[in-house]
């Protein structure tokens, strides 16, 4: 638990991901009460890139940081409380609407 299951070689501009996960209810937080643990994470290797990333928050509620529009912390908190003992489907995209030369 807590491991990185696998690194992508590269990731493009435009992307899908989906995962399956097996929500139970984490205690760990660190000191802003966030889990320990990222649900999905994709990044550009630098810590603070977030491409996106997903996190579970102690409240049982599902939080999405990303890159958007050139906005490197742009946010959303997913305001549905996951159930514990659940499987759920998480699916992520990035697509360009218009690209700007």
């Amino acid at each position: 638990m807590g491991n990185s299951l696998t690194t992508l070689r590269s990731i493009q501009k435009e992307f899908y991901v989906g995962v399956d996960f097996f929500y139970r209810s984490y205690t760990e937080v660190d000191g802003n009460g966030w889990t320990l643990r990222s649900i999905l994470h994709l990044s550009t290797g630098d810590d603070n890139s977030r491409i996106p990333r997903i996190l579970l928050r102690t409240d049982d509620l599902m939080y999405v940081t990303s890159n958007v529009n050139g906005n490197p912390n742009w946010n959303y908190l997913y305001n549905q409380k996951l159930t514990t003992g659940q499987w759920y489907k998480l699916e992520v995209q990035q697509f360009i609407v218009e690209e700007k030369v």
